[in-house]
């Protein structure tokens, strides 16, 4: 960059106070988020997370379920606000009160995803809680593993929904139920937007591209009986 050897730059993962934004300014190297931001001044290209997150409760509360956890993101990043609003759009939807202690901390990593479910196993025992919406796919495999290590079947048992539509979710058995981001697309976009601001260096472009559940029927069903 200080030697004018790029001439632009994609960044991922915006944080909400991100302190990149006004370094690039400062250079004038043209610049894009594979990511929403909060700021209007800036281009962008980013799934629907929000309307994604409510697809998934909306899903979950199709099928009965009305004890809705949520694994949560890293803190700091504007898709971790967002998913999280998302899954409150969808319990308003639903009517259903939120509750703070079905939010459960996480940081997008399997780890995470674990450590939250394993810590909340007496509650998901006693079907205080009958369906996990994880934020993103990482969280969910990690949630999935506690589930299996402690035996509770899924769906049988519980529901769990993920995000993002990682290739690695398919192989699972049976397979991650989840928001589908289109991946290709938005590396497609984001590149053109790039492009766009470097032969241009016109206003600042925001694209937000549909998200949609696939493998809707495995990891997620009906509440179990009695429950």
């Amino acid at each position: 960059m200080a030697h004018s050897r790029v001439d632009g730059i994609i960044f991922t993962e915006p944080l909400r106070d991100d302190p990149r934004i006004e370094l690039l300014r400062e250079s004038g190297i043209p610049f894009a988020f594979l990511g929403s931001t909060i700021r209007q001044d800036v281009s962008w290209v980013d799934g629907d997370n929000r309307g994604g997150a409510l697809q998934a409760v909306r899903a979950l509360g199709s099928l009965g379920h009305k004890h809705i956890a949520v694994i949560t993101g890293e803190p700091g990043l504007v898709s971790t606000e967002k998913r999280l609003a998302g899954y409150y759009d969808g319990l308003a939807f639903l009517g259903i009160e939120p509750r703070d202690d079905l939010v459960w901390a996480g940081d997008f990593t399997r780890q995470g995803g674990y450590d939250a479910v394993r810590s909340h196993l007496s509650q998901i025992k006693s079907g205080a809680i009958t369906a996990i919406f994880a934020c993103n796919d990482l969280m969910a495999i990690g949630g999935i593993q506690a589930l299996t290590e402690a035996k509770i079947d899924i769906p049988a048992q519980i529901s769990l929904i993920g995000f993002d539509g990682i290739e690695v979710g398919q192989y699972l058995t049976p397979p991650l139920t989840t928001v589908q981001q289109p991946i290709f697309r938005l590396g497609q976009e984001v590149s053109r937007v790039l492009l766009g601001q470097i032969e241009k260096k016109g206003e600042p472009v925001q694209i937000t591209l549909p998200v949609k559940i696939i493998n809707e029927t495995n990891t997620i069903g009906p509440v179990p009986e009695g429950k």
